[in-house]
């Protein structure tokens, strides 16, 4: 849908603007969300994986390592939402490269837990952005449930031109 009205808006912009078309790209559109902790064995230095994709456009974010590669240079913005079991607490970072970009603690003291940690990050094209466990192991800490559920989603701000 959101492909459609983007079409819709390129092709009005095409017909009022000829000489400015071509800098309207669906290929230029990033975004994905991803939930559901993926259950496997996190150690300290592992990305958190998820299992369940509810869109990739760009195909910026691979299932397989829980790594995001950015497909085109620019202002990325990318967001979590975690869950913690009661009794256990979560470090984790968000690393660009082998930069930590943020990194934080989320306590699921004696009740459960959320927070949603989040990171406005400029990339260059084909660099590489993943949440990693920063205290392992942080398997047994995720609750995806009625109560909550684990979350990493990123979407492309803008274009930067280098």
């Amino acid at each position: 849908m959101l492909t459609n009205a983007y079409y819709q808006i390129v092709s009005h912009v095409s017909d009022l603007c000829p000489n400015i078309s071509h800098l309207f790209r669906v290929s230029d559109i990033v975004a994905f969300h991803v939930h559901t902790f993926a259950g496997s064995s996190v150690s300290a230095g592992d990305s958190i994986k998820f299992k369940t994709e509810l869109f990739n456009t760009g195909n910026g974010y691979n299932l397989d390592d829980g790594v995001f590669t950015s497909p085109v240079s620019g202002v990325y913005i990318f967001t979590a939402h975690f869950c913690i079991s009661k009794g256990f607490n979560l470090g984790y970072s968000f690393v660009k490269e082998e930069e930590i970009i943020i990194t934080g603690t989320v306590y699921g003291c004696d009740v459960p837990n959320c927070a949603a940690p989040s990171a406005v990050i400029m990339l260059k094209k084909n660099e590489r952005l993943t949440i990693r466990c920063r205290d392992g192991p942080c398997q047994d800490a995720f609750v995806d449930d009625s109560m909550g559920t684990n979350t990493f989603s990123g979407a492309l701000i803008s274009i930067i031109h280098l």
